[in-house]
């Protein structure tokens, strides 16, 4: 047990979602020391594809793992911040494929209220080594706004526009149906997926942060905001600046 030698891990110590290292030193206890580290970004793990969509209500987190080998299987964190207060969400270990050439995997979350949420996923070896994968995000904050039935498809303009950080987009529904609501870049482009769900009749309203699917800050310029039910598909120009 000389210093350099001892290596263990301690779990999530400090709770920061992190692998936390114990490193032991000399054995004797007038000189005994002990020194503890935590990682403090996500390892990146091999994976393919990481992406979350708004579907029935719900979030589904979909992701491919490049392979299987040695591989036990995954635990999914969320938080409401990007970079800390991450809980582990999933009541049952997301038990490996162990197909040697990798496999998909699917997970679906319900949050307790609309909010901007944050995903990782922990991956375990069949050794115990873990490590967590990039982080994601999703803006869930469809809501209902009121309680009568408006009488045709409508997506109104996004207020405000041009915008900075954040701008909301208002839709109404008169019947129950399946939506797809986008922004797209000029080149016609899905930058983010902020609705894709069955939805009863209502009005709705939505708000985008300016960030793609994979939680990134996307750059200023023009964007379209696009909403497809059944037959309809309306377009509204946006600008973002920064």
């Amino acid at each position: 047990n000389y210093f350099g030698h001892a290596v263990s891990s301690a779990g999530d110590i400090n709770k920061d979602g992190y692998s936390d290292l114990i490193i032991g030193a000399y054995g004797l206890p007038q000189n005994g020391k002990v020194f503890l580290y935590s990682e403090d970004t996500p390892i990146a793990i091999k994976l393919s594809s990481f992406t979350a969509v708004i579907e029935d209500g719900t979030v589904h987190l979909h992701w491919c793992n490049e392979n299987e080998t040695n591989h036990a299987g995954f635990n999914v964190w969320r938080s409401s911040h990007a970079n800390q207060d991450f809980v582990k969400i999933n009541l049952d270990f997301v038990q490996g494929k162990h197909h040697g050439s990798g496999a998909d995997y699917d997970f679906f979350d319900t949050p307790e209220a609309p909010g901007i949420y944050y995903y990782k996923l922990e991956d375990i070896n069949l050794d115990g080594v873990f490590s967590f994968s990039n982080i994601i995000h999703i803006d869930w904050i469809t809501t209902a706004v009121n309680d009568e039935t408006p009488l045709t498809f409508q997506l109104h303009q996004n207020y405000p526009n041009p915008f900075n950080t954040q701008t909301t987009i208002r839709y109404e529904l008169p019947q129950a149906v399946h939506v797809l609501l986008t922004i797209l870049d000029t080149r016609g482009r899905i930058i983010c997926r902020l609705v894709n769900q069955n939805q009863p009749a209502g009005a709705y309203t939505v708000v985008w942060c300016g960030k793609d699917d994979a939680g990134k800050e996307t750059a200023s310029g023009l964007y379209f905001c696009q909403l497809r039910a059944v037959d309809l598909h309306c377009v509204h120009k946006m600008t973002l600046l920064k």
